[in-house]
């Protein structure tokens, strides 16, 4: 490398605080002076440093000015005391505004230096001064000297002087220290005889080398580690619009750095995200979909109609080449119940008031040269429907902008070619834009707006079969403009989607007998709604509204409930939705010519193995999931009494009616022996008993009283000896439940009474020494709330409080300073428990109504859980009443005041949690086109994603 002299002036100009960093300036002035510089040529750089190069003087801001004039790069030795000091505060801004900051050079020798987006955070950041503001565009490049003692009167700096002689020389680091490293070879070499030279340089040599190879695999880790994440936060952001992208991202980041963090990514998304794959085999707006078991119809704008194979929801497969009918653009299709008969509805709309439509009538189990094509007829078809069990189709259609619609009916038989059979004109409706039919095929809606359905016009109509037959309006539904309706399987309930009262993305339901409105109207969007559907089992309605589909749980129809967050992954609006005949999957048809298809079911969502009923906790010999319910918790029951077990399962304290806790021995067959009362026996009126827990060896049992008013007590009794307790120490007074002792028995969390009459601040106690309980820290944090419920996770580090408005995480690594872990869970809260692994935290609340919800949540990040798929109902009416993990963490169990006990199966979350990126390939599509990779990825070679797809 050729030798570079310094130039006329300084190379670079330190600025620094007197106070806190005279002996390291001196060092790093000296440092940088001779960094790399020969024994022949010492002297690398000339650096400016007010102490060595400023003559006393009067004008000594002038003098300074000169000198930084003079001078090639700017060095800030970053600390509080620097961002407060007067003269570093001057000299940065001269430097800035006369020099700008791509020369300005920062180590941090004390403090804090935290970047957030597009500028430092000021909230954190403390070794700079606040001129500094908004100068740099990106993150700059900082050294940290941190670690060298101010005080230290000769501080080794070591290579560290390279990050900032690199860039000031304008020489690469390696190249700078590998000359560095060289000129001190040639310094021994002159002072040690040749052959101890020599002999010592090969080992330089051996040792760098191998230095050099564990530097450059630590490198590639790391920047592999960095791909990794920088995918992870890019999946993350992108997974609620586009989630096949986000998919792919956060895979490819867990194939480009393997390992647990990465697979971590991959769970998250999944678990976000219904998304399952798309069809992109059109060329314009998609219209209509229709299914046939796992045969899936597809027509557009584009004058084709496609037929798919589902069998597999993540790899769908073309049957055959796209069908160009001869009709026109493809406006709606319909398969005939049990069959393969697909009905299909073209239409030429050229010109307005000159369109025309046809039908076609195939039987997709044949060629398509067999389908038959009816005569076209004036106007434009807009939504056709078999009528189940007759033979019968009915049309429904608009003969121009203004005019009232008209429904058809036609014999579509499959032995001869399809009759209109009726012609009724929709008198005073409007145009028809949609159609359903009940399942029996007695009844039609039909749905009715004028205009584009935005205005106060339109209504739903109730037809039925007559003899003729034809088709008789019988009632109207005061809807407003309806667009889209839809009738629940069991054909109970018609819903109707437009402007009810509402805004006009809302969806009205309707008793299809008593043609009497089912609650208020249900609005999650401003977008139009533009479809609906029925899932096959009646109890969730689809709708497509915008670009995206809205899901709602219309088990009780009188009080719809939002499912998760909206499905949005289309450019433009969804203009046909429709479940699967199984309801594994519901796709969405766009104007983006594409059909996405999403999980219907919830694929992370545990399923129900069993419910026993009549589970009262007297039952609790012959019962097993009560017994199982009870060996990981406590439940609750409305009459009888409220039971908890010790860990092993072998103890069960019990609060009967009378408010006594009893022992109970419990045999491996479920027997029980009564073992003794727990005093007082005879409890005075207004107190309410408080579930006791166990200590995890069961040596001690914590019971408590809560009396009307601001009194309680908690007791702590000594059980090693269940026939004869006694007391272990002094109760604990003025405080009540709910309470939980950590995994290893040695931290109680139970609630100080407050004037209103519950626990709102939760108390740790060190009960290390039962006899001698010791309180550490409070948690005030839930003051303005009623605590609902506490739960330690498995390794005692994390404690989560439900109150009845969050359920917020706590850290208590350090009993004695409890701090608080990310932002509080939204949505449901009550019962909270920890899985036995410590990664999901389930939490159970009750809904309006009395119906009870429970969530997941990824919590393996303490600081940043997560959701994990949507919530879901976990009880019947009356609410959750306890909630608990199995032992082995393959169940989850609930208990609701219905007596009822159910257990949700684990299997598949834990095998999506098992192997991440394997479950992305099994259930979606995931994968990034060549484009799209290396629009996000440098530096890595292409990686085709699941299935070999881009």
């Amino acid at each position: 490398m050729a030798r570079l002299s310094a130039k006329d002036g300084y190379s670079a100009f330190i600025s620094y605080s007197h106070a806190q960093d005279r002996l390291l300036s001196a060092a790093l002035q000296s440092e940088l002076e001779r960094f790399a510089g020969s024994w022949r040529h010492p002297r690398r750089m000339r650096v400016f440093r007010d102490e060595t190069n400023l003559a006393a003087s009067p004008a000594l801001w002038p003098s300074i000015v000169r000198s930084m004039a003079a001078a090639d790069w700017f060095v800030l030795l970053a600390s509080p005391a620097a961002a407060g000091s007067e003269w570093v505060r001057r000299e940065v801004a001269w430097w800035v505004e006369h020099k700008g900051a791509d020369r300005l050079l920062i180590a941090v020798t004390a403090g804090r230096l935290h970047w957030r987006g597009d500028d430092f955070d000021w909230s954190i950041t403390d070794a700079v001064p606040g001129v500094l503001a908004g100068v740099f565009a990106t993150e700059p490049n900082w050294v940290d000297l941190s670690q060298i003692p101010s005080s230290d009167e000769r501080p080794q700096l070591g290579d560290t002087v390279a990050n900032l002689a690199a860039p000031i020389l304008g020489v690469e680091k390696d190249a700078l220290v590998g000359e560095h490293v060289r000129h001190r070879r040639q310094l021994r070499r002159t002072v040690w005889a040749v052959g101890v030279t020599l002999t010592a340089l090969l080992v330089a040599v051996a040792v760098a080398s191998v230095i050099a190879v564990v530097r450059a695999r630590a490198e590639h880790e790391q920047a592999q580690v960095s791909a990794a994440r920088e995918l992870a936060a890019l999946a993350d952001g992108m997974v609620s619009s586009d989630p096949r992208t986000a998919l792919g991202l956060a895979l490819a980041g867990n194939r480009i750095r393997p390992g647990p963090e990465s697979e971590l990514a991959v769970f998250r998304t999944l678990s976000t995200t219904r998304y399952v794959s798309t069809l992109a085999g059109h060329r314009a707006r998609v219209n209509a979909v229709a299914f046939a078991g796992s045969v899936l119809a597809t027509g557009a704008d584009d004058q084709t109609l496609r037929l798919w194979d589902l069998t597999d929801p993540a790899r769908p497969r073309p049957l055959g080449d796209p069908v160009d009918p001869g009709i026109g653009a493809v406006a709606a299709l319909a398969f005939e119940p049990g069959t393969r008969r697909l009905a299909i509805l073209g239409v030429h709309a050229e010109l307005t008031g000159a369109e025309t439509s046809r039908l076609v009538l195939w039987d997709t189990a044949e060629p398509y040269s067999q389908a038959r094509t009816t005569p076209e007829w004036k106007g434009l078809g807009t939504s056709l429907a078999f009528l189940p069990g007759t033979g019968l189709l009915a049309v429904s259609n608009v003969d121009g902008v203004g005019t009232d619609g008209r429904i058809q009916l036609w014999e579509a038989g499959p032995d001869a070619d399809a009759r209109l059979l009726s012609d009724a004109a929709a008198d005073g409706a409007g145009p028809i834009y949609s159609l359903a039919v009940s399942a029996d095929g007695s009844t039609v809606a039909t749905g009715n707006a004028h205009g584009d359905g935005t205005d106060s016009g339109g209504e739903t109509g109730i037809w039925e079969l007559a003899d003729g037959p034809k088709l008789k309006r019988v009632a109207t539904l005061d809807t407003g403009p309806a667009l889209s309706v839809a009738i629940n399987p069991a054909g109970t309930i018609i819903a109707a989607a437009g402007q009810d009262r509402a805004a006009a993305g809302s969806v009205t339901l309707w008793d299809a007998h008593s043609h009497s409105r089912l609650g208020r109207p249900t609005a999650r969007s401003a977008d139009q709604i533009t479809a609906v559907a029925f899932a096959p089992d009646g109890s969730t309605l689809a709708a497509g509204s915008g670009q995206t589909a809205l899901l709602w749980d219309v088990s009780d129809p009188a009080a719809p409930t939002a499912i998760g967050d909206p499905l949005a992954a289309h450019g433009e609006t969804v203009e046909a939705t429709a479940f699967s005949p199984d309801g594994r999957v519901l796709v969405t048809a766009s104007r983006d010519a594409q059909v996405i298809v999403w999980d219907a079911g919830g694929r992370i969502r545990p399923p129900l193995a069993q419910a026993a009923t009549d589970t009262s906790t007297g039952a609790a010999g012959p019962n097993p999931a009560l017994r199982s319910l009870l060996v990981t918790t406590g439940t609750r029951s409305p009459i009888d009494y409220d039971a908890v077990t010790s860990v092993d399962g072998r103890t069960m304290a019990t609060v009967d009616e009378r408010q006594r806790v009893t022992l109970w021995h419990l045999g491996p067959d479920g027997a029980r022996q009564k073992l003794t009362v727990l005093p007082p026996e005879t409890p005075a009126d207004g107190r309410v008993p408080i579930l006791p827990q166990f200590d995890a060896a069961a040596r001690y049992a914590i019971t408590g009283t809560d009396i009307e008013g601001t009194g309680s007590r908690l007791y702590l009794w000594d059980v090693s000896a269940p026939r004869e307790p006694r007391p272990a120490g002094a109760p604990l007074v003025g405080f009540t439940g709910p309470l939980t002792l950590s995994p290893d028995g040695r931290l109680l969390a139970a609630m100080r009474k407050g004037p209103e009459g519950y626990g709102v601040v939760v108390v740790l106690f060190d009960v290390t020494d039962m006899a001698r309980p010791r309180s550490v820290a409070t948690i005030d944090a839930t003051r303005e709330a009623k605590v609902l419920s506490l739960a330690f996770a498995p390794d005692g580090t994390t404690l989560a409080v439900a109150d009845n408005a969050k359920t917020t995480l706590f850290d208590v690594s350090d009993p004695a300073r409890p701090g608080r872990l990310g932002r509080p869970l939204a949505g449901l809260t009550g019962l909270v428990a920890f899985a036995p692994d410590g990664h999901t935290l389930a939490v159970a609340g009750d809904e309006q109504g009395g119906r009870a919800g429970l969530t997941l949540w990824d919590v393996t990040r303490r600081h940043d859980p997560r959701r994990i798929g949507d919530p879901f109902l976990a009880s019947g009416a009356g609410g959750t009443t306890a909630l608990a993990f199995s032992v082995d963490g393959r169940t989850l169990l609930t208990g609701g005041s219905d007596h009822t006990i159910r257990t949700w199966d684990l299997t598949s979350l834990t095998a999506v949690r098992t192997d991440p990126a394997g479950a992305v390939c099994r259930l979606t599509d995931a994968g990034l086109p060549p484009e799209v990779w290396a629009r996000y990825i440098a530096g890595y070679d292409y990686q085709a994603g699941c299935h070999g797809k881009g």
